[in-house]
């Protein structure tokens, strides 16, 4: 039985256990060859040779141009605009030295690294996390991702801590990044932490790493809170498995709240206020309920005076945070951090003293104690940017919350016998939300809306979509066009320039054609070069107006390669839904009838399906 298993075995299994984890954990450690560091504004990667699983992080000195919001075009003109001095990344522009005076969080900048990378032809990805609060960037010139509203005061701006990747295709060997930033909530200002750049499917695992694990975190301490929680409602008088429940309950909603910021993804509109406030109140109510958890347990070693104070504590940091605007409550880390440290070294001693008094399943949870303890007191470091390792508190939570599940179980297996059973149909539990979170996994995969090369929809999704203006139409009556776009002689594109130059032209065409029309148009590629558009509310003549703008826009495209350039061109065929559309063939034909009448007429040219002379 349980309670014959020594106590060194135990102890021996959460030591397996928290290595398995720290390997799980892969993210937070991922390789980084510390000698790649911006220099003056410039990362070079020429000769880097990047390996499966290994990321590089953006780190060292970034152009800081304070006050200024700029854009790209700022810097294709002479001269270039005046540098106000260089930022090291990650870091926080509070107690920046600007000409003697000392810069406080609040205000806004514009950050600028080149990085030059070994292969143009590459598809590559930048990964970011925790930025103070709101910023914009462009690669290469090309907007490529708004996290929140950067503005020039508080009224302006709109923070947001969604976290972003971004996937591109250089190309040259030069990569631009200018980044704006502001932060007028937050007691911090910047980046907090490393943006990673990789190839881009070592991103999308890194990032599909970094979710899973925190979901399989997620459901295992949710679990746990289950389990204890019905152990206190058939054992009612045993009520540390009610404050242990519950305080499960605290640390696994704090685990959507930090790290991935899953919130976001379950509640994309909720304010960057609300979720703020609410990942600090939770930070606050761990405080008591580990306070309260450890006091049940060990009741003869602790303070009631102590206990009470830790309490009190709670409350005011709790009301100060409920009550008051971000950029004060945010100070409170330094508080509660601090709480935390004294309740984890005051935790330490009692668990010492239950030890000396030979209390041997003291062992399990100062094991479990001191690694959270230490995850923690990391955290903290990496938090104000002491240490660059990252952040191990889950982990740690993890680890801290099963030894106190393992030494429950050992206590109720004095009385109930069938807890082996119980350990083992947890595990089982365990297991198979894992497998049920792979299987998630394997479905979003397959859902992906994208398509890979031109990063519009892709072929399934914008079939999708125009099944779905079928039904709408023959319900409500609301009409819509459909353009099919080809690019006439793709294949010369191809076989003088090679595929790698035709990728180019595709993705540029993508671009050209999703920043050219409305947000309630769709633009999909649904094979070779052949590209769909829908335009809801569109009527024939509104449909041709559309499709001559887009025909132009493709001639204004310029291709490079070496000293010389080509251009493209595009045929285009437009129809509108009408009474007989019972579903998407009937259109699809009277718009790939007129692409190819199109195509008869010589060419880079717009027709009608219902003007066929």
């Amino acid at each position: 039985m349980m309670n014959k298993i020594p106590v060194h075995i135990v102890i021996l299994a959460i030591v397996v256990l928290l290595a398995s984890m720290v390997s799980c954990y892969n993210p937070w450690f991922t390789p980084v060859d510390e000698k790649r560091v911006a220099v003056r504004g410039e990362m070079n990667l020429t000769d880097y040779e990047f390996k499966p699983h290994v990321l590089v992080k953006l780190d060292g000195q970034w152009d800081f141009y304070w006050q200024r919001l700029l854009e790209p075009s700022d810097f294709t003109s002479s001269p270039l605009p005046g540098m106000t001095g260089r930022l090291t990344f990650p870091g926080f522009w509070n107690g920046y030295n600007l000409n003697g005076e000392t810069l406080k969080a609040g205000g806004y900048a514009t950050f600028r690294l080149i990085i030059t990378v070994p292969d143009a032809d590459r598809r590559y990805g930048l990964k970011f996390t925790e930025m103070e609060s709101a910023y914009r960037l462009w690669v290469n010139g090309k907007p490529a991702i708004q996290c929140g509203t950067v503005g020039k005061s508080r009224e302006e701006m709109t923070p947001s801590w969604k976290r972003y990747e971004y996937y591109f295709q250089p190309e040259s060997e030069r990569v631009e990044l200018v980044l704006q930033m502001s932060n007028y909530y937050h007691r911090r200002g910047g980046p907090e932490e490393s943006i990673v750049f990789g190839p881009e499917e070592t991103i999308r695992s890194y990032k599909m790493q970094k979710v899973a694990l925190e979901l399989f975190l997620l459901g295992s301490i949710l679990i746990m809170a289950i389990y204890h929680v019905i152990l206190y409602f058939l054992r009612a008088r045993e009520v540390a498995p009610f404050f242990f429940g519950f305080l499960c309950i605290v640390v696994g909603l704090r685990i959507p709240l930090s790290g991935e910021k899953l919130v976001y993804e379950v509640f994309p509109s909720i304010p960057w206020v609300v979720a703020t406030k609410i990942e600090y109140l939770n930070l606050v109510l761990i405080i008591p309920f580990v306070a309260m958890f450890f006091y049940r347990l060990y009741r003869e070693y602790m303070s009631a005076i102590f206990i009470r104070c830790i309490n009190g504590v709670s409350i005011i940091l709790f009301m100060f945070i409920l009550f008051t605007r971000a950029k004060l409550y945010t100070y409170t880390a330094y508080p509660i951090e601090a709480f935390l440290v004294i309740l984890g070294l005051y935790l330490v001693y009692i668990l010492v003293r239950a030890i000396i008094h030979k209390q041997k399943e003291a062992v399990i949870v100062l094991a479990g104690m001191l690694l959270f303890f230490l995850f923690g007191l990391n955290d903290i470091l990496y938090n104000n940017l002491i240490i660059n390792t990252g952040y191990l508190a889950p982990v740690g939570l993890f680890i801290m919350l099963f030894s106190q599940a393992v030494l429950l179980s050992l206590r109720f297996t004095r009385a109930m016998e069938i807890t082996e059973i119980l350990s083992h149909d947890l595990e089982k539990q365990v297991q198979d939300r894992t497998r049920e979170l792979s299987s998630e996994r394997e479905k979003l995969e397959k859902m992906a809306r994208e398509d890979s090369l031109t990063g519009i929809y892709n072929r399934r999704y914008i079939m999708e979509v125009l099944e779905n203006e079928i039904k709408r139409y023959n319900r409500h009556g609301i009409s819509f066009s459909l353009l099919m776009i080809d690019l006439d002689h793709f294949k010369k594109i191809n076989d003088t320039w090679g595929h790698p130059a035709g990728d180019r032209v595709l993705h540029s065409v993508g671009d050209a054609l999703r920043t050219g029309l409305r947000s309630t148009d769709i633009v999909g590629r649904i094979g070779g070069e052949e590209f769909m558009v829908i335009l809801p509310y569109t009527n024939g003549e509104c449909a041709m107006i559309v499709a001559e703008k887009i025909r132009n826009d493709m001639r204004k495209l310029v291709f490079f390669e070496g000293d010389e350039n080509y251009t493209i061109t595009a045929s285009i065929g437009v129809a509108n839904v009408d009474t007989n559309d019972i579903d998407s063939a009937l259109i699809i034909f009277r718009a790939d009838r007129a692409l190819y009448r199109a195509k008869d007429k010589g060419r880079d040219r717009v027709e009608p399906w219902w003007s066929p002379g």
